[in-house]
């Protein structure tokens, strides 16, 4: 089927997720907006096929970041997108028109649920052909996110991670359900446990194969100390905010990497800048919570994600190598507004989706 997007940009205009305000799912809408251009001889033109939406993405939109970075309006959301090249910067050498690519989008820019984005290259990788444009376009975030995780686990833990017992809740988001994947068939743990809800119990099997993981608890009904037990876990993945709760379940000496709690503030500095004093509150909670963690004999660190297209690329040789593949839970097309609100409301609530939410430009 021809592409019916040439004729459309010819305006110099696009189809967008993107919204006039900040706002929240449950009002965006697809707009017709002016199409991003080349600023810098190493940007390249996607057309794109295909992108994902994380909850920074709904948290963003909705202002929730708006004292550190001010959004420029209209915003065009989204940041995880694969595509195909149509125009390349001057400076570009390692990218020509027709590539096949997916990128994470800097937080400061975004626009990746568009018909079309700006990226500068050296933020690509190459798609390989064994991966389609909405599987790649769930990978970069979520899965970089959980690769970083768990590197940090492996380089803080005595001995690695192989054949360590480890605790990644909410098994079933799109960062749980990467590291529960790359947990057992990349770093070779010995045991994983999860959290589910009640409902998402036999889904856990479907989306993440039979015995990958060996213990699921349902967080709504059960007690997760008393189902994991005292001083069992080498690694605690914090995807929801609920370490602290639990600190019971650690081994002495074990780690708590979080991505869902205060980095320290020149770790934020180099995402976006930060205010001087928004630094010194981001220094006291990380430390305060690191006190709190280190009480148990454990370790503390707060990941934030950062694009390495060195990781992205590991990533891709993972999913050729049949060791991993995004679970996406749910696509829609972007001309679908109403599919794409509820999708996104998901996303923003972070209830009710499975793995990743995936919007295809159609």
């Amino acid at each position: 089927m021809a592409d019916p997007r040439p004729s459309h940009a010819s305006s110099g205009t696009m189809r967008s997720l993107a919204i006039p305000a900040y706002t929240t799912p449950k009002n965006y809408t697809i707009n017709s907006i002016t199409m991003p251009t080349l600023s810098s001889p190493t940007d390249v033109l996607i057309r794109v096929s295909a992108a994902s939406i994380n909850p920074v993405d709904t948290k963003v939109a909705a202002g929730s970041f708006s004292f550190m970075h001010t959004a420029t309006f209209p915003y065009a959301i989204g940041h995880d997108c694969s595509g195909t090249i149509v125009a390349v910067g001057d400076e570009v050498t390692e990218f020509v028109t027709g590539d096949e690519v997916f990128t994470m989008l800097p937080v400061t820019r975004g626009g990746a649920a568009s018909e079309y984005a700006v990226s500068d290259a050296s933020r690509l990788v190459k798609k390989p052909p064994s991966l389609s444009h909405i599987q790649a376009a769930a990978i970069p975030m979520a899965t970089l996110t959980s690769t970083q995780a768990l590197d940090r686990g492996n380089a803080l833990l005595e001995g690695g991670l192989e054949g360590k017992t480890i605790f990644i809740p909410a098994g079933l988001s799109g960062t749980g359900s990467a590291a529960i994947l790359l947990a057992r068939n990349v770093f070779k743990v010995g045991k994983i446990i999860t959290t589910v809800s009640t409902n998402k119990l036999p889904l856990v099997a479907q989306y993440l194969g039979e015995g990958t993981v060996d213990q699921v608890i349902d967080y709504q009904e059960k007690d997760v100390v008393k189902e994991v037990g005292q001083g069992v876990v080498d690694l605690y993945y914090d995807t929801a905010a609920t370490c602290m709760a639990h600190l019971g379940i650690m081994k002495k000496g074990g780690t708590v990497v979080s991505i869902t709690s205060m980095c320290r503030g020149e770790t934020m500095d180099k995402l976006m800048p930060a205010p001087w004093l928004i630094k010194k509150f981001l220094d006291l909670a990380y430390g305060f919570n690191s006190w709190r963690v280190g009480r148990w004999g454990c370790k503390w660190d707060v990941l934030l994600t950062v694009l390495d297209t060195a990781d992205l690329e590991r990533i891709t040789r993972w999913t050729e190598e049949g060791k991993y593949m995004p679970v996406v839970g749910k696509t829609v097309k972007l001309s679908n507004g109403d599919e794409v609100r509820m999708g996104c409301d998901a996303v923003y609530q972070g209830k009710g989706g499975v793995g990743k939410f995936v919007i295809e430009i159609d």
